[in-house]
């Protein structure tokens, strides 16, 4: 009998944590919060336009900075011929929205609200889709 229970049970526990996928690419199971996952300094590695092209970085840079506080600074650099041609920074904050399967970037200067969908979440990788262009950002920590 007792056999049989941790047979249901682990059967119960593995249909449970298969059916708590998230995100589209999204880990079945981690120990960190969505929030500690997301928070932190991230460096833009890739980027795959709306038709599954990747888009030259060469002469690009961009950091983003997800504070725990609920704050944001996005860091975007050009270069020219190795040497900087022009950089800006936004500041803001973000939230979690559609039950945190989105992403809110609000920049507070402009009253400007960006808003991706997040495609896969970890403490290693972001990737999130920008709902207007769909365009899918793959970020590394910086």
């Amino acid at each position: 009998m007792k056999t049989f229970v941790v047979i249901i049970s682990l059967f119960a526990l593995s249909f449970s944590i298969t059916s708590c996928r998230k995100y589209e690419e999204g880990s079945n199971f981690s120990v960190l919060s969505k929030k500690l996952r997301l928070t932190g300094d991230w460096m833009l590695y890739e980027v795959t336009d709306a038709y599954g092209n990747d888009v030259d970085l060469t002469n690009y840079g961009e950091n983003l900075y997800l504070n725990y506080d609920g704050t944001f600074n996005k860091t975007v650099i050009a270069y020219n011929e190795g040497a900087i041609f022009s950089s800006s920074r936004i500041i803001g904050s973000w939230r979690f929205v559609d039950d945190k399967e989105s992403l809110a970037l609000i920049n507070n200067r402009e009253n400007i609200d960006l808003k991706y969908t997040i495609v896969r979440l970890t403490n290693s990788e972001l990737k999130i889709r920008d709902e207007v262009t769909k365009s899918i950002y793959y970020y590394v920590p910086l």
